[in-house]
């Protein structure tokens, strides 16, 4: 592909196009549109909408409805209700609601409304607002609160705080604090607190603090004076003395004394006896007696019979 392109050549996939092109010619996808229009005509895909529109017609996909406007009809889709409207009839759908009201009756949906209001009755729904309303009444949804306040009573969800307002009493979420404060008395989530600091005591929320501030003090000073505090004294002053802690001193002093920890006892043990453990025992000496162990008994014996495993 370089070496064409090198050479001044063009690939074959592009050769048809590009030397048509600076010849003058054009490509096949490009000829057959061309020639048309330069002879006058239209290719196929604008044919037959341009040719008919030229000869004033109208193509197929809009014939249907442009002719028969043309010709004063009207199309399918219009038909039934332009021409019931002028012939002074009304389409179905309209003919139920026109019919009635023509005739001075009202629809079904509207009869139980407009009816009864010309008969200077109320429906349902507005029966029970209005009719009290105009007596003088109050419904129920407005009397229980309305009537106490017109007679200078309270509700009874404001009854409670407003009366103990007047009375110079404080209702019973603030009475416990308002009371207590006014008497000198504080509350019980404050008399913990304040007293203790009153007396030069803690509250418990600040003891634990303080507490473990001293905590950290005996830490401190224990360091500044070249001591060590609990936590690390166990270990540090068994390392001093030349002893190991306890997760330490099994292993270690055993190693020091040329014996062996429990978890390596066993391997160890073995191999220098000239003994093989338990896990190599059951291979290595069926290998010895020249026998196979289970996994390569399957195998081995079948190749020498001269079989094939499955």
């Amino acid at each position: 592909m370089l070496e064409k392109l090198r050479a001044g050549e063009t690939q074959v996939r592009r050769n048809s196009a590009v030397e048509k092109l600076r010849a003058g010619d054009t490509p096949r996808w490009r000829n057959f549109a061309l020639e048309k229009l330069r002879v006058g005509e239209t290719p196929c895909w604008r044919n037959s909408a341009l040719e008919i529109l030229r000869a004033g017609e109208t193509p197929r996909r809009s014939i249907s409805g442009l002719e028969k406007i043309r010709a004063r009809e009207t199309p399918r889709w219009r038909n039934s209700a332009l021409e019931k409207l002028r012939a002074g009839g009304t389409p179905r759908w309209r003919n139920f609601a026109l019919k009635k009201l023509r005739a001075g009756e009202t629809l079904c949906w509207r009869n139980s409304v407009l009816e009864k209001l010309r008969a200077g009755e109320t429906p349902r729904w507005r029966n029970s607002v209005l009719e009290k309303l105009r007596v003088g009444e109050i419904p129920r949804r407005r009397n229980s609160v309305l009537e106490k306040l017109r007679v200078g009573d309270t509700p009874c969800w404001r009854n409670s705080a407003l009366e103990k307002l007047r009375a110079g009493e404080s209702p019973c979420w603030r009475k416990s604090v308002l009371e207590k404060l006014r008497a000198g008395e504080t509350p019980g989530w404050i008399h913990s607190a304040l007293e203790k600091l009153r007396v030069g005591e803690t509250p418990r929320w600040r003891n634990f603090a303080l507490r473990n501030s001293a905590l950290e003090k005996s830490m401190l000073e224990k360091f500044r004076v070249g001591e060590t505090p609990s936590w690390r004294n166990s270990a540090l002053e068994i390392t001093r003395a030349g002893e190991t802690p306890g997760g330490r001193n099994s292993a270690l002093e055993k190693f020091r004394a040329g014996e062996t920890p429990c978890w390596r006892n066993s391997v160890l043990e073995t191999l220098r006896a000239g003994e093989t453990p338990r896990w190599r025992n059951s291979a290595l000496e069926k290998l010895c007696v020249e026998e196979t162990p289970c996994w390569k008994n399957s195998a081995l014996e079948k190749l020498r019979v001269g079989e094939t495993t499955r």
